[in-house]
């Protein structure tokens, strides 16, 4: 069970109250751990990208026989979308801005200490 399983936190974070707790509790973990576990996630994902697919996918730009970088796409899309959506839903600037140094600091780990220099980063 990943660290984000564990929490229970959805990618699409909706505005709730029972899910405003869950987010507070998200945002006071470790930003190495959420880091590592981004990480993880990031891998099991691409070890299963073949070099076809890329072929394929520059090709016929997202076509069937590119079912695992597709995936691996979609995952990324939806951190991008739960990022801003985390972002926005904070109710004041204030909250708004420790949300963004969350995240900037969970790249700056990703990037630095785990030297993950991929799009996502």
């Amino acid at each position: 069970m990943t660290l984000i399983q564990k929490v229970g936190i959805s990618p699409l974070i909706r505005r709730r109250k029972s899910r405003a707790i869950k987010l507070d509790q998200f945002f006071s973990l470790n930003t190495d751990l959420v880091a590592k576990q981004l990480c993880l996630l990031d891998h099991s994902l691409y070890a299963h990208v073949r070099p076809h697919e890329c072929f394929a996918w520059t090709k016929h730009s997202e076509s069937a026989t590119s079912t695992n970088l597709g995936t691996f796409v979609g995952t990324y899309k939806k951190i991008v979308t739960w990022v801003k959506h985390t972002i926005l839903n904070g109710d004041t600037t204030i909250k708004r801005a420790q949300i963004v140094d969350f995240w900037i600091e969970v790249a700056q780990v990703r990037t630095i200490s785990l030297r993950l220099f991929n799009l996502e980063s």
